[in-house]
């Protein structure tokens, strides 16, 4: 079984949610699915991720210019939002990655690779104000605004001039966006937070199942032919 030794929002968000789907979507390897009986590796996809996927996409080739028409399922307003990313010149689909002590981190690079995310669209607003924005397709779930804190973090690390950050998860199966705003005064109280989180993430070493509202929707799951026994 793997060790994994970074983390990143969506790994956080599984393993907060039930440590036995984390264990199963990161940490597994062919050789482990065979010891507890399957051949095949069950696929942690849905339809639902895939439209999400394939719209995600769709606004990246878009804001860089590679295509001129976006995905259908985007109305208009958003379409001319994301045109407007287009035209300032957005950064599109950034991958940034740091060390523990938050610093950037790169392949090759002294120390070890501690935190991974991707941004999916980001730009100066003035001298010292960045907008970082994450596309969402599907129902809007009020938690999901927490991550934005971890994208704000990474700003800061990225950016030594910007002092604050406006982020945003645009919903484009719905109108609004949801926005939340950070200062680089509010990063050292924010860091020891997630900090804490990751450490209880790659610290673990057993993986039980939780039972939970999303059991029904888990690849994983009994009725879905997986390992679990959860929902029954």
């Amino acid at each position: 079984m793997k060790k994994r030794t970074h983390w990143t929002v969506s790994a956080l968000k599984d393993f907060e949610t039930c440590p036995a789907k984390y264990e199963w979507s990161y940490l597994f390897e062919p050789k482990d699915w065979a010891a507890i009986g399957y051949t095949v590796v069950p696929a942690k996809g849905s339809p639902a991720m895939e439209r999400g996927t394939e719209i995600h996409q769709t606004c990246e080739d878009y804001v860089k210019g590679n295509v001129t028409q976006l995905h259908p399922a985007i109305g208009p307003a958003w379409a001319a939002w994301i045109t407007d990313l287009r035209e300032i010149g957005a950064k599109s689909e950034e991958a940034w990655k740091f060390d523990q002590d938050w610093h950037p981190w790169n392949p090759g690079d002294f120390g070890t690779l501690w935190l991974s995310m991707k941004i999916d669209a980001h730009y100066p607003v003035g001298r010292d104000i960045l907008h970082l924005i994450d596309y969402k397709t599907g129902k809007p779930w009020p938690a999901n605004i927490e991550q934005v804190e971890v994208y704000a973090l990474g700003a800061f690390a990225m950016y030594d001039d910007v002092h604050t950050v406006h982020g945003s998860l645009w919903y484009l199966d719905h109108e609004e966006p949801h926005d939340k705003t950070f200062t680089r005064a509010q990063a050292p109280k924010l860091a020891r937070k997630w900090e804490q989180r990751a450490a209880r993430l790659l610290d673990s070493t057993e993986y039980p199942k939780k039972p939970n509202r999303f059991c029904g929707w888990c690849p994983y799951s009994h009725k879905k032919g997986g390992p679990c026994g959860y929902p029954t």
